[in-house]
């Protein structure tokens, strides 16, 4: 754990507690619970409540946009009191119906209200400045405040992650994932802010009960998307598994379609392991995939074959030949931040064509592939003897 964790922990929490009380004492008389209150609570909490019930790592959820929403038409304190209710209901749900440890008041809700009662004023303070038409501009502010909202949102949570875990999270962000959510963010809102200019209570309860269903189906299909992904990735290396890799190969020498195989295999990585820890050797490995993943193009693939071994599957001999060109006698050097060391390490490769004319089973081209390797290797060391 960083030092500055429980500091900026400290100082979130502060900020969302004072900014509530600020409410609660300028809005209190001004708050009322009306139909429209009512529906804006129930869908947040069921968009909520719904994205825990998948995959925890997927963050499709209306509450984000619903909380916007009700920042146009409704008081902070409102908005303040429905993040309260939402975030303590996922709380509640994912500890008595998925059966997560942590209590439900912990550090954890504090922070969590805290930050989105953060973002909730900073919502509030640009939407000062933004008058609600159906015109270009508003549509180019609300691209800057969905933005905003999602970049500040995800700084925050990962901050804490990082200081936490004492890493640096913000090296796995995704500008993809950032541009899903802003996308999401501004359709989503658009249709409830132009739905209630035009229709009111009505249009907004007809644009929840067909969101939350599409919702669910996203979810639905993510989840799949998502197990799919555990079932065929290397959770560490994030290649390719070896089951994958037989399905793929064996789908290709049943059709007779050609393809050229690499494989690789990381020379005396062994002594890295002795010498630095298996702890070490498994970041030499991932730096590995991640270096050899900057060459490919989107239809090669990279597969880890076990251990220390990679296969590289290419559509033909030409971009494999490409590949080779540029990595070969290359040596690579991984940086041990917490060793303040820089680890060298290099491969052997062995390239294996298949014309799609004769059957081959799968394990006869992995030893043929193998062998070429484990030659290679043997050039390797017998060039870096005569060296000496």
């Amino acid at each position: 754990m960083n030092k500055l964790f429980k500091p900026y922990l400290g100082v979130i929490i502060t900020g969302g507690v004072l900014l509530f009380l600020n409410a609660l004492f300028r809005e209190f008389s001004v708050v009322s619970m009306d139909i429209m209150s009512l529906v804006i609570l129930v869908i947040a909490c069921a968009s909520e409540v719904m994205s825990l019930s998948y995959e925890r790592a997927l963050s499709v959820s209306l509450s984000g946009p619903i909380t916007i929403f009700a920042i146009f038409y409704k008081p902070l304190l409102f908005v303040y009191l429905m993040i309260i209710l939402y975030v303590t209901l996922s709380k509640v749900h994912m500890k008595y119906y998925i059966g997560d440890r942590d209590t439900v008041f912990d550090m954890k809700w504090c922070f969590n209200i805290s930050q989105y009662i953060i973002l909730a004023k900073l919502t509030a303070l640009f939407l000062n400045f933004v008058t609600v038409e159906p015109t270009i501009k508003f549509i180019v502010l609300l691209t800057g405040l969905v933005v905003g909202y999602n970049v500040l949102n995800i700084a925050m949570t990962t901050m804490v992650i990082s200081l936490y875990s004492n890493t640096n999270g913000f090296r796995n962000l995704s500008i993809r994932e950032l541009g899903s959510y802003v996308y999401y963010y501004h359709v989503i809102i658009s249709l409830l802010v132009f739905g209630y200019l035009g229709y009111g209570l009505f249009s907004t309860i007809i644009v929840a009960v067909f969101l939350l269903p599409i919702q669910g189906s996203i979810l639905q299909s993510t989840a799949a998307y998502a197990l799919n992904q555990k079932l065929i990735m290397d959770k560490m290396t994030k290649a390719f598994n070896r089951n994958f890799l037989e399905e793929t190969l064996v789908d290709k020498l049943d059709h007779l379609k050609e393809f050229t195989l690499l494989f690789m295999d990381l020379d005396d990585f062994k002594f890295i392991n002795d010498q630095y820890g298996h702890i070490v050797g498994d970041e030499v490995l991932k730096d590995f995939v991640c270096q050899l993943k900057g060459h490919l193009r989107r239809e090669d693939r990279i597969f880890r074959y076990g251990g220390d071994e990679f296969c590289i599957l290419f559509p033909d001999r030409e971009h494999a030949q490409g590949l080779m060109e540029r990595i070969k006698d290359k040596e690579l050097s991984f940086r041990c931040e917490h060793l303040d060391e820089e680890i060298r390490y290099s491969f052997s490769m062995g390239v294996l064509d298949y014309d799609g004319v004769h059957k081959v089973s799968f394990n006869d081209l992995i030893d043929e592939a193998d062998k070429r390797m484990y030659l290679d290797k043997e050039v390797r060391h017998m060039a870096r003897a005569l060296s000496m």
